[in-house]
């Protein structure tokens, strides 16, 4: 790769488009300001209705109820504030602080820029690990490949020709090889920019803790209203002062009003935010929690969340052993998960030290891994003698191969059987003469099963959830057969009926998928807008969905949902858009926050009961007094 035929843009060009385009960020939305926060815990119909009594007993001149009322109100609004300012605190500490830096070629000179400062014509440099600053086209590359994940969820890396123009994405990551790039569009103009603008079109739905008390301070205020009338109405039939009953009637009003009860929830949801913190599950918001114990349906992703995210290889089958563990090593670039399962079988159940034999060797010629050739391939030279070996999916290798068709036929069948237990399959082969680029003539050595293990404690995790009632679907990008073992694993349902493939999703009416989804509990290879699609439909059938997600391509389903899940090293995106954070990326604590938040909500309506029942005791009392037209028990001191 010869960057040095690159001239890129002067500094006062780069300046002028700076002026015309803007800075290379995304309209990041701050999180709220210690005084949003403590603002933003008044609003509450209840604490409404605590505030009109305050006024009334004011003007009564009640100064002892308005203390006391003004001092619940206060102590309400700076606990909620302690709780959910601490919260976004510790969110901020998930964010990266790093500022970053982009390699790039100005006035013929290779320096490094912040990637603010990026402009569109810019010519980047592009090595291994390095994050995409922008959007962009590839002009040179070396073995170039992308993991695109974080917009289309999908893990395989996609190899950047600069023969097609390859376009680049701002947020991807280069896993291995060189290139160098032009930047065609910055910031909002770029594919994650536009999914961050259309969050801002998605309204949040409340929460249902917010809509129950919504009704009931309607409720509330209505039933009070009324018996005030009428003790006003019987008092003046009973030819008392009005003045007198009109004064009566306010201050009652007043002292119907549970203010103990805003103040009691808060600490219930404060006290439950605390639990679920040590339950490894980080709330942004205190009415989240509530939210939690009301969930009927939680979306979940399989890899990380169902499974351990780690890959490992649990069967193999080899006709030459010592040649397949080479191939292991030599033909590894352990750019992904799976090659690093790999690296790691041979290190366990081999005397070769894979690194220190990897150094030992000359590689020749290399092809690495893509998703369209599905194999890599290392030519290797040591100690003068020339062999290369090759890895990849079975069925591609085998056709490298020089072998019978009974033999083929076993291996193939082996294949299937594999791959009905949810096995990822990699197949290996090697070539010791002749023309060792060419894709004929290779020697089989055989196959190897892998999976990603379930986590041991979600099985349970997933039982408590349907004794609890609570409805388990699993929204994956994996494939149908990955995805069935899973399920299977886990006790959820997973014959034909019970499965949505992304191509009839994509084909079926929002009407059609809302009768249908209550019976489908897996969606294997969906997309991240077909996620939102999912939502939408559960929710027009009035399920609260929780829903988890961690790259840029979840967000606009993640907003949508009730709550939002996330793991810690989700994208900054995701995560603003979260409810719930999982600091253990495991679906048992998803279970968790579910089941402090029930307990939450019995321990609300416990209080609400009480708080009830106690204010009202006086208002049946006097209005009965005054019904019977007995005296009064209480006066207007």
């Amino acid at each position: 790769m010869n960057s040095h035929k690159y001239d890129g843009l002067s500094e006062a060009e780069a300046l002028k488009r700076r002026e015309k385009f803007g800075e290379n960020v995304l309209r990041e939305k701050k999180g709220p300001s210690p005084f949003y926060i403590f603002i933003s815990q008044f609003k509450s119909p209840l604490i409404y209705v605590l505030l009109f009594a305050a006024i009334i007993s004011f003007l009564f001149q009640e100064y002892s109820d308005f203390g006391l009322i003004t001092a619940v109100i206060a102590l309400n609004a700076i606990m909620g504030f302690y709780q959910e300012y601490n919260a976004q605190k510790t969110l901020s500490a998930l964010k990266k602080i790093l500022k970053p830096i982009a390699s790039v070629i100005r006035q013929g000179k290779r320096t490094e820029i912040e990637v603010k400062d990026l402009v569109p014509g810019d010519i980047v440099v592009l090595a291994a690990g390095d994050q995409i600053p922008a959007d962009g086209k590839t002009h040179e590359a070396t073995n170039l490949l992308v993991n695109e994940a974080i917009l289309t969820g999908e893990e395989e890396a996609v190899d950047k020709k600069p023969a097609e123009n390859a376009p680049l994405f701002m947020g991807t990551t280069v896993i291995s090889g060189v290139g160098i790039m032009e930047v065609t569009k910055i910031g909002l103009e770029t594919e994650i920019g536009k999914i961050s603008e259309k969050l801002s079109e998605i309204r949040e739905e409340e929460t249902p803790l917010q809509i129950k008390l919504q009704k009931f301070s309607t409720n509330l205020i209505y039933i009070i209203a009324v018996l005030c009338l009428l003790i006003f109405i019987l008092g003046i039939t009973r030819e008392h002062n009005v003045w007198t009953m009109f004064r009566f009637a306010m201050v009652l009003a007043v002292a119907a009003i549970p203010e103990g009860l805003p103040i009691a929830a808060t600490v219930i949801l404060a006290r439950g935010m605390k639990r679920i913190l040590k339950r490894k599950g980080l709330v942004k918001k205190l009415l989240s929690v509530e939210t939690l114990g009301s969930t009927s349906v939680i979306c979940t992703d399989k890899t990380g969340t169902l499974t351990r995210g780690i890959m490992q290889v649990v069967k193999s089958q080899f006709s030459d052993a010592e040649h397949a563990h080479l191939a292991l090593i030599l033909a590894n670039q352990q750019k992904d998960n799976l090659e690093v399962a790999l690296w790691q079988y041979v290190e366990k159940h081999n005397h070769l030290q894979p690194k220190k034999l990897l150094d030992s060797v000359e590689k020749i010629y290399e092809e690495p891994f893509n998703s369209e050739n599905k194999y890599s391939l290392s030519a290797i030279r040591q100690d003068g003698t020339e062999r290369a070996y090759v890895l990849g999916a079975p069925e591609v290798v085998l056709g490298f191969c020089k072998i019978s068709e009974s033999d083929k036929e076993k291996v193939l069948k082996l294949m299937k059987s594999w791959a009905e237990l949810g096995l990822k399959i990699v197949g290996c082969a090697y070539k010791k003469e002749g023309d060792l680029k060419e894709k004929k003539d290779w020697i089989w050595l055989g196959i190897l099963g892998i999976e990603d293990p379930i986590r041991p404690e979600v099985k349970e995790a997933i039982s408590a959830c349907q004794n609890a009632g609570i409805k388990i679907k699993i929204v994956t990008g994996d494939f149908r057969e990955t995805a069935i073992k899973v399920a299977k694993t886990l006790g959820l349902k997973s014959d034909n009926k019970s499965i949505m493939e992304a191509p009839e999703l994509e084909r079926i009416s929002p009407d059609e998928l809302k009768k249908r989804i209550e019976n489908i509990t897996i969606f294997p290879r969906i997309t991240p807008h077909q996620k939102l699609k999912i939502v939408e439909a559960l929710q027009g059938n009035n399920e609260v969905v929780a829903m988890t997600g961690d790259g840029v391509n979840d967000a606009l389903a993640l907003k949508k949902a009730d709550i939002a899940v996330v793991v810690a090293n989700a994208s900054d995106v995701a995560k603003e858009v979260s409810d719930l954070i999982l600091l253990d990326s495991n679906f048992k604590t998803i279970v968790a926050a579910c089941e402090e938040g029930r307990v939450i909500l019995a321990n609300i309506k416990k209080v609400v009961s009480y708080a009830l029942s106690n204010s009202f005791v006086e208002l049946i009392l006097i209005f009965g007094a005054v019904l019977l037209n007995f005296p009064t028990p209480l006066t207007v001191a």
